[in-house]
């Protein structure tokens, strides 16, 4: 428990060791965080919210309740978990991403700047998402997919399902 102050952290929340973060952090009951993790200026963990090891939190990142963060994860800055969400091990995303609530990422994952994914998506193992994409609600995206820049994956497909046409998939943003 170094370098920080325990103002904003709830009396039930477990800090591991050599976590560091300054005083503008607030950490809800019941929280757990791992070890050797680095966490920038006003970042918020909700309430019963995981973080596993070796995590980086950039500035003004926010993880809302019941939500998991696996190891070695790195979420730039403004990034926004909401609740009940479930992040694998070894994923990067870039500042100002949006993950809605229920959504599932797998493993080694790796998201662009200012990707939004809508609640209840389920993104498999070793994906690779683009700057300014929009997976819609329900979407299924499946292990080893390259997801462009600026697409709109419209919702409650899976992606890619066998065939050749990408039409029925992608949309233009409005």
């Amino acid at each position: 428990m170094d370098n920080y102050v325990m103002a904003n952290i709830h009396s039930t929340a477990v800090i591991g060791n050599n976590v560091k973060m300054d005083d503008s952090i607030e950490i809800e009951k019941e929280v757990q965080v791992s070890d050797d993790c680095i966490f920038g200026k006003k970042v918020f963990i909700g309430k019963k919210s995981i973080i596993g090891n070796k995590v980086t939190l950039g500035d003004g990142c926010v993880i809302e309740k019941k939500s998991t963060v696996g190891n070695n994860c790195i979420l730039s800055n403004n990034t926004v978990i909401e609740k009940k969400c479930m992040v694998g091990n070894n994923v990067k995303m870039g500042e100002h991403c949006v993950i809605e609530k229920k959504v599932k990422i797998e493993d080694d994952c790796i998201f662009g700047d200012k990707v939004v994914v809508e609640g209840g998506a389920v993104i498999g193992n070793v994906v690779k998402i683009g700057d300014d994409v929009v997976l819609e609600k329900d979407t299924v995206v499946l292990d080893g997919a390259d997801i462009p820049t600026g697409i709109v994956l419209s919702a409650g497909h899976t992606f890619p399902d066998g065939t050749t046409s990408k039409a029925k998939y992608f949309k233009s943003k409005k």
